[in-house]
């Protein structure tokens, strides 16, 4: 058998969308579930999602502990944002995203995302995609 190994490959998001850090107005936990559904902190904190996410991040801040790791986590976002964001997807090899300019929907939502401005900030190149 032969083993493969893609830590040298970039990375292409085939599937993402444009975010604003300043429109998270919810805490962190709230953002690692794929429900809109209001949840207990309780709940979300007992997800997969973030029990698989936490310890990577703090992995990548050097740091152990829920709370610790979300501290550090706004300390780098108030500090330098695009900073902090170009460290994560560094950390990922992520070169790329194919950006699905359906959301956020400025009618649903109240605001819109400029994917040259996006692009600027999160320092990696931008491709629109629609889908159907």
């Amino acid at each position: 058998m032969v083993n493969l190994s893609f830590v040298s490959c970039p990375v292409v998001d085939a599937h993402c969308h444009p975010f604003l850090p300043e429109k998270e107005t919810k805490p962190f936990e709230a953002y690692l579930t794929l429900s809109d559904i209001p949840q207990r902190k309780e709940d979300l904190t007992s997800t997969m999602l973030y029990r698989l996410v936490m310890p990577e991040l703090g992995q990548v801040m050097s740091l152990r502990g829920d709370e610790k790791i979300i501290a550090e986590r706004h300390k780098r976002i108030e500090s330098d944002l695009s900073r902090y964001i170009q460290m994560l997807f560094d950390e990922g090899g992520l070169e790329t995203l194919l950006v699905d300019s359906g959301y956020p929907f400025k009618e649903f939502v109240g605001y819109e995302i400029d994917l040259e401005d996006f692009s600027e900030m999160i320092g990696r190149a931008v491709r629109e995609i629609f889908r159907l």
